[in-house]
């Protein structure tokens, strides 16, 4: 067992990486049930930026019902999985969740 971390435990990071994937294929309810976990609630702009990122209007609306303001963008992301991940967290540059919202074309 790793000093620090509880056998069986998963890392917020794995949580938060979880929330998005399940947001990025519109699986709202699988991801619901992790972000009624309290772990996941100090990573809500991040989980909100990936909503808006990927244009899923029923997560935005639910997170905003949750108490997730629209006005608290994240200072940085946890690294996506997958090819494109390493380009991914480097590109990110915080902006409010309406500019990213443009730049994707989901106004």
């Amino acid at each position: 067992m790793m000093k620090g971390k509880e056998e069986g435990s998963v890392s917020l990071s794995a949580i938060v990486n979880t929330i998005k994937g399940w947001i990025k294929i519109g699986s709202n309810d699988l991801a619901k049930v992790l972000i009624g976990n309290p772990k996941s609630t100090p990573r809500f702009p991040e989980i909100m930026h990936a909503a808006v990122f990927y244009g899923n209007l029923e997560m935005v609306k639910h997170l905003v019902a949750q108490g997730c303001s629209l006005t608290s963008v994240p200072k940085s992301i946890t690294k996506p999985e997958g090819d494109k991940a390493e380009e991914c967290a480097y590109q990110y540059r915080e902006a409010p969740y309406i500019i990213v919202a443009a730049t994707r074309g989901h106004l």
